[in-house]
This record gives C-alpha cells, sequence and structure tokens, in this order.
C-alpha cells in the first residue's frame, strides 16, 4: 500500500495559510545558498531560482507529494525528506558538507543512518517541474524522484545490507520486492495525476550500479 503526503499544512490551516503573503524573496535566497553547497558541475539551474524569486514557482511548490509505504513511522519519513545530501556518487559527497550543516543542520543524510542491520524507509517525491531546452523553450514536466537502491560503493548502507546477493536468495527476493515498491510509487502517481504514460528511467542502474 502507497502513503502520499502533501507538504503543506492541515486542512484546518490552510485557509489561513493561503491568506499569507509567501516571501518569495527570502525562499529564493535559501535556494541561492544551497546552490552555493553543490561542488562545480553538479548544481540546478540559477533560472530557477530567478523564477522562484519572482514567485512563478507557487503552482509548483503546491505541488509536491511525497510517497512511502503504509506502515512507515512518518516520523522517519519526514526526517528522510528534510536530511537529504545535495549530491552522493558512490559515497563521495559532491557538496560542502561544512556549509550544509551551517545552513540547514546536517551533513549528511538520514539514510546514511541504515546499514548491515537495516535500512531506512524509500520514499519518493513528486513535483510538477519547470524544464528548459537548450533553445530556452520551458515546459512543466511532472517529475517523481525514486530512489534506487546504491551498491556503487561497499560503504553504502544498501551494499552493506544486500550483499553479498548469489549466496543469500532471501536478499535477492527482498531486493525485487523493494524496487518493485519503487516503481509502485510511480505509478501511483501517476494514477492520481490522471497521467496516461509514464517515461522510465534506469532507476538503481547507472552511477548505483557494481561499476557503473
Amino acid at each position: 500500500v502507497v502513503e502520499a503526503a502533501r507538504k503543506k499544512p492541515a486542512a484546518a490551516k490552510a485557509a489561513a495559510e493561503a491568506e499569507r503573503p509567501v516571501p518569495w524573496q527570502e525562499l529564493a535566497k535559501t535556494a541561492k545558498a544551497l546552490w552555493g553547497v553543490y561542488f562545480e558541475g553538479c548544481t540546478f539551474p540559477l533560472w530557477s531560482i530567478d523564477l522562484l524569486a519572482d514567485g512563478a514557482l507557487e503552482r509548483h511548490a503546491r505541488s509536491v507529494v511525497y510517497y512511502y509505504s503504509d506502515g512507515e513511522d512518518l516520523d522517519v519519513v519526514r526526517r528522510l525528506a528534510l536530511q537529504r545530501e545535495p549530491a552522493n556518487v558512490g559515497l563521495h559527497r559532491c557538496y560542502d558538507q561544512d556549509m550544509l550543516q551551517k545552513l540547514f543542520g546536517h551533513r549528511i543524510g538520514a539514510y546514511a543512518e541504515g546499514g548491515g542491520a537495516g535500512l531506512m524507509p524509500n520514499i519518493a517525491a513528486y513535483c510538477l517541474t519547470p524544464m528548459r531546452s537548450l533553445a530556452g523553450a520551458q515546459v512543466d514536466v511532472h517529475v517523481i524522484n525514486l530512489i534506487g537502491y546504491a551498491f556503487d560503493s561497499v560503504e553504502q548502507p544498501d551494499y552493506q545490507y544486500f550483499f553479498p546477493l548469489h549466496s543469500r536468495p532471501e536478499k535477492w527476493a527482498e531486493l525485487v520486492a523493494r524496487m518493485q515498491k519503487v516503481w509502485r510509487f510511480a505509478f501511483e502517481c501517476a494514477r492520481r495525476q490522471n497521467l496516461k504514460r509514464v517515461l522510465l528511467p534506469d532507476v538503481g542502474g547507472g552511477a548505483l550500479s557494481p561499476g557503473g
């Protein structure tokens, strides 16, 4: 069973919150500070910060929905959603950890607390997302950020939990079941957004796979 939680106040507070002016300029300053945390080549586009400052992303911001499996501890899910790492490839953290700590209060993601004894919950995040072509044309795209299981380093929590796979068929079966849940997030999201087609990327492949 897939649960979904919108990043917005409870219904009783929603009307009051809607009447308050959104501090888009302040949010843009926060986004620019986050942009500065990334290593060169890993950043998100600066034009998105300009849109945020102009208040042009309100519809996009209000579209955000987090997906998680039924029965997960909601406090842990919230912490996973908030305590994220800007970029991590092969357990190489492509960002300034000291700056992240100063700005947001953590150096590494909450998912790192998992490992051989057990994993943190798998979650996904949907957001209507503006994208631009090289020619500058802009379109809104339905994007759900799925999190594949990372085996690109023996130090990754997922690697420590699942490997060795071939000598432990129960681990392979669990990995298959967990990946099914990952894809279920995508298709449940598409159903809720009334979408007829889903472009499937290689979630868990590429850089996250052994030798990727």
